[in-house]
């Protein structure tokens, strides 16, 4: 239901057509000086009934203007104002008539509205609305309005559009009800507030929208109405369909029917839920608004040939603060003053010799400083055609000439900060209006076809690319917002859907070079006469907060993998170094045995059995170990380059014939920071996947380069930004699922056939890249192969050469070594291959004991060598303990898997000797000899 139509059937209980009220006399003879001053005065004048509001008389003045005439009253039919008064301003106007008959005074009351001609012209009128008839009750008969076109006065009639097209374009809530609280009438904005449609909530109580704490407050305020008071701003919070709670302020009116009687409530509700959070922004339009909306003081008078005052309007009386008998048959000077007479003579002199005059003047009036008046004469002739008075309407602008001073700056000041504003501001314009009752798909394609840039901010220009606006003024929509992107046309879409008016909705655009930018924007679309002819909007360049949570997502879903795999690490590398010490046993044993063993003897075939599956247990286990990065990584600073040609050399038995092998090698590759050998483990285990990937033969491709990564593009928030070597494996063959892709880095899990693999072959690569400070992706697609990328931290070192491993070989000896071992079964069998090998050995079983061996014993001890972790005292604490009392032995640690006391982060200090559990008796051989000679 329409708010004017909802008084109109209040207030209208008594209305009269216009085609009844222009059977009667318009104005009783005890008016009929009024009526002959209105008929020839140089405003216009309308006379309303005060129930109805429908007009009984207008003047000559007012026919001129508007091309009516007073025979059209009998085809209003009692729409006079809805059929002339553009609807924006309906509401306000009804407001205004209601405080006018409410006036007991009969104070004149002004406002300002646009008034729809007979040819369809707007004009910006200002009236002078009065009460000036009564009923024997003193209820309001008739309203007299005097009227004066302004729009000449305004700026231009250009900026009054646009401000109305920013009033229009508010998403107030208007509400009206009645004092039972039902709802009778919910307009759009409304809906938008607080997301009921009107035939949602039409008749049902206005509780619907109030949170149960605030009930109390409808009745606070109810009070105040029937009090006579008006409710403004009242900020309050109100709840929407959804059960958002929303900030909202109140301004609240009483709506009375023609008796006076109040009949309900107006509500304007604006949601200043956002409102408060961006205060501080908004632009000062609501201020220019406001100055040139305040009223300014007019005044009328009817002074006679011998230039004495036989009229004057309640303004009049107002402005200089006398009464009307102060004023009647009075001549000018002593009203006004001698000076300010003087200075006015000329033009009085003109309108007596029959011309009307228009100005604007400065003038000293009596007892008053100087002020700046525009000022209308015109003449009133008699039958014989003789200037008998004249008309004056006089209108102190002083105010409005500081106000124009004011409006200059303030609209300086505006350009100044849209010029500074860091968000792009814009005018799009359209080669020919688009009609809005056109099919939404036509539309779109309109504004695409019809739509170039004709205003912008030079911050516009450079989210674009372009130096300053110059070169972006004048571009086709086309041009920047990419036309075959779905996600641009549902933007346009949601535009045209939201009523032209968008607010925070995303576009992806095209820079000058080419590349996508996504921008936040705000659009508001300008409609008239049911055509979209141009629109404003605001945008926001928010291209690095969309790459960041492409980022991150990508970084979340890496995190909780990370987690998954950390765990499994943890158990598999508690697991195997347990398992370390029952291998150590079985391996130093079996090579014993084939050491003591004949060579004829059947035995050896059964003890080569239990030293392949050992060797294949002790593999297992090592895997287990990198998994759980508790393997001990001796790190130098290397270039991948070198590494991947050692390790081509022995590729090819591995991926077979009827796979091509591709080198892309970066020959300005930087240096990283890492364990050659296990890095060849990496490649061996990437290149078995791929073969396997690959049964019908395919690529093979390794390639090397440097790369950097910024917060936005890097994959994992755990990945620190920084300069990265990259080593990216890929094959062409079968792929994987995304589901298969979650797991394939955890120990055991394999896709092959029982027997075909132990699955800890990416278990293994995964352990040794994270041991290194390094980061793995893969990324693969059914049917068109895998892509492994591994990053290394690159560092400023100059690298060194890669050593090949030296074969092992039974060395002996003949010095002391005092062996240090809490296994039991460990310690024996290392003494007896320590014994075979020619050594001379001390055991002891924990380090206090060993002490007291050193002590006691008086010759050189030439090696100390201890488990790492044992009870009662540690090997670090023990080795310096032993090097106090014998300076001249060397120090070699074995354990299971690496310990912060002999190394961080699974890296060895430098200058430490270390054998990792299980050992052949080969190698022990081999690292004493070292750990002596060094």
């Amino acid at each position: 239901m329409k708010i004017s139509s909802a008084l109109n059937l209040e207030m209208g209980k008594k209305r009269t057509s216009a085609t009844e009220i222009s059977k009667e006399i318009i104005l009783p003879e005890s008016n009929a000086f009024l009526r002959a001053f209105t008929e020839n005065a140089p405003f216009m004048t309308v006379v309303y009934d005060a129930g109805s509001l429908a007009p009984t008389y207008f003047n000559r003045r007012f026919a001129e203007i508007s091309g009516y005439e007073f025979r059209d009253l009998h085809s209003f039919d009692g729409d006079f104002l809805e059929t002339v008064v553009h609807p924006h301003d309906l509401a306000p106007i009804f407001d205004h008539f209601e405080k006018v008959c409410a006036d007991r005074n009969d104070d004149a009351h002004e406002i300002y509205f646009k008034l729809i001609c007979k040819n369809g012209e707007l004009l910006w009128l200002k009236a002078s609305d009065k009460v000036f008839r009564r009923g024997a009750n003193g209820e309001p008969l008739e309203i007299v309005s005097f009227i004066e076109d302004v729009s000449g006065n305004k700026k231009t009639e250009l900026d009054f559009f646009k401000l109305g097209a920013i009033v229009e374009a508010s998403n107030d809530a208007i509400i009206f009800k009645d004092f039972d609280g039902k709802i009778l009438s919910w307009n759009n904005g409304a809906e938008k507030i607080f997301g009921y449609t009107a035939g949602e909530v039409i008749g049902q109580n206005i509780s619907i929208v109030f949170p149960i704490e605030r009930l109390a407050e409808e009745v606070e305020i109810l009070e105040k109405i029937r009090a006579g008071q008006n409710v403004k701003q009242y900020e309050t919070v109100r709840i929407t369909k959804d059960g958002r709670y929303i900030d909202v302020s109140l301004t609240i009116s009483p709506v009375k029917n023609s008796d006076g009687e109040l009949v309900g409530v107006s509500k304007i509700v604006r949601d200043i839920s956002d409102f408060k959070q961006v205060e501080a922004k908004v632009f000062e339009n609501e201020r220019r608004l406001h100055l040139i909306t305040d009223s300014i003081p007019a005044m009328v008078s009817y002074i006679d040939d011998e230039h004495r005052y036989q009229f004057v309007n309640r303004e009049f009386l107002n402005w200089w603060s006398l009464s009307e008998k102060d004023v009647i048959g009075k001549k000018m000077p002593e009203i006004i003053g001698a000076q300010a007479y003087q200075t006015l003579l000329p033009r009085i002199e003109a309108v007596f010799a029959g011309e009307e005059q228009n100005f604007e003047q400065p003038v000293n009036y009596k007892n008053l400083d100087l002020r700046f008046i525009r000022a209308n004469y015109v003449p009133d002739f008699d039958v014989q055609g003789k200037v008998r008075g004249y008309y004056a309407l006089v209108v102190d602008i002083s105010e409005h000439k500081t106000a124009e001073e004011a409006l200059r700056q303030s609209e300086e000041r505006y350009r100044v900060f849209i010029e500074q504003s860091s968000e792009g501001i814009w005018r799009l314009e359209l080669d020919e209006p688009i009609p809005i009752d056109l099919e939404i798909d036509e539309q779109i394609e309109l504004i695409f076809r019809n739509g170039y840039l004709a205003e912008c901010n030079n911050a516009m220009a450079h989210q674009y690319g372009f130096d300053n606006s110059v070169e972006l003024v004048g571009k086709r929509l086309g041009e920047f917002l990419l036309t075959d992107n779905d996600h641009n046309r549902a933007h346009l879409r949601k535009f045209i859907e939201a009523d032209y008016h968008l607010s925070e909705d995303e576009s992806i655009e095209m820079k000058k070079d080419g590349n996508d930018v996504y921008f936040s924007n705000n659009m508001v679309g300008i409609v008239e006469d049911g055509r979209l002819v141009r629109a404003w909007g605001t945008q926001r360049d928010i291209t690095a907060t969309k790459q960041a949570q492409q980022a991150f997502q990508e970084s979340e879903a890496q995190l909780r993998q990370s987690t998954k795999i950390e765990a499994i690490g943890r158990l598999a590398g508690g697991i195997a170094h347990d398992f370390n010490n029952f291998l150590a046993v079985i391996m130093l044993h079996v090579d014993m045995l084939n050491l003591q063993l004949p060579p004829e003897s059947p035995l050896r075939f059964r003890i080569s059995e239990i030293k392949s599956v050992t060797n294949n247990a002790a593999e297992m286990v090592r895997q287990l170990l990198a998994f759980g990065r508790k393997t001990t990584l001796q790190p130098h600073p290397v270039v991948l380059n070198q590494v991947v040609k050692e390790f081509v050399k022995i590729l090819r038995p591995i991926v077979g014939e009827d796979i091509e092998i591709q080198l892309h090698l970066d020959s300005e590759l930087g240096v990283c920071f890492v364990d050659p050998n296990q890095i060849i483990q990496v490649l061996m285990n990437l290149a078995v996947n791929a073969r396997d990937a690959m049964p019908s033969g395919g690529v093979f491709r390794v390639e090397t380069k440097n790369t950097n990564i910024d917060r936005n593009s890097r994959r994992h928030k755990a990945q620190p930004p920084a300069s990265y070597i990259e080593l990216c494996v890929t094959d062409n063959g079968i792929g994987m699922e995304s589901r298969i892709q979650e797991r394939i880095f955890e120990p055991f899990f394999t896709t092959k056939e029982s027997g075909k693999g132990t699955g800890l072959g990416l278990a293994t690569v995964y352990g040794i890249v994270k041991q290194s400070n390094g980061f793995i992706w893969v990324e693969s697609e059914i049917g068109k192969g895998t892509e492994f990328r591994v990053q290394f931290p690159r560092i400023d070192q100059p690298a060194m050469i890669v050593k090949k491993e030296t074969p092992e070989t039974i060395l002996r000896g003949n010095e002391t070594i005092l062996l240090v071992e809490d296994e039991e079964k460990i310690r024996r069998a290392a003494v007896e291959v320590l014994v075979v090998l020619g050594y001379q050995v001390l055991e002891a079983k924990h380090g206090e004991e060993a002490v007291q061996i050193a002590e006691n014993y008086t010759k050189p001890i030439h090696l100390l060598l201890t488990d790492v972790v044992m009870p009662k005292m540690n090997g670090r604490d023990l080795s310096v303990k032993i090097k106090k009392m014998h300076p001249e032995t060397s120090i070699l640690f074995m354990s299971g898997y690496d310990d912060e006391i002999i190394a961080r982060h699974g890296i060895l200090e430098d200058n430490v000797q270390f054998i990792g559990k299980p050992f052949s008796p080969g190698k022990l051989a081999l690292k004493v000899r070292e750990s002596l000679e060094n």
